[in-house]
């Protein structure tokens, strides 16, 4: 039941940081934030099998940090969350093509 709040918390939180850090972002700053999963979107991005591969292990990392916060670190789940978040959006980031990338951001641009 505790595991469950905690994540209702980091959920929210999650949601709350990253909302706030793309509109944070300066308009000159071209640092792309993958907040959703792209495995969603394969067949548009064209992944490749490998890339699949490589999303699903960056994933399954990310959880696995967050499933490994303790009672300790309940003060401190947004900030840890928010660092998680950005480096599992780096990596995905990462393992785009520069074709990808260039289609993930026109994607995001119709969506929003």
């Amino acid at each position: 039941m505790l595991k469950l709040k905690l994540y209702g918390i980091l959920l929210s939180g999650l949601f709350a940081l990253s909302i706030a850090s793309v509109s944070a972002q300066q308009p000159t700053q071209e640092k792309t934030v993958v907040l959703y999963d792209p495995l969603f979107w394969k067949d548009d991005l064209k992944l490749s099998t490998d890339q699949c591969k490589k999303i699903k292990d960056i994933n399954f990392e990310f959880f696995q940090r967050i499933n490994s916060l303790t009672q300790e670190d309940r003060g401190r789940v947004p900030a840890k969350a928010a660092e998680f978040l950005s480096d599992r959006s780096e990596k995905i980031w990462s393992t785009f093509q520069p074709r990808q990338k260039k289609k993930w951001k026109k994607i995001w641009s119709i969506e929003s």
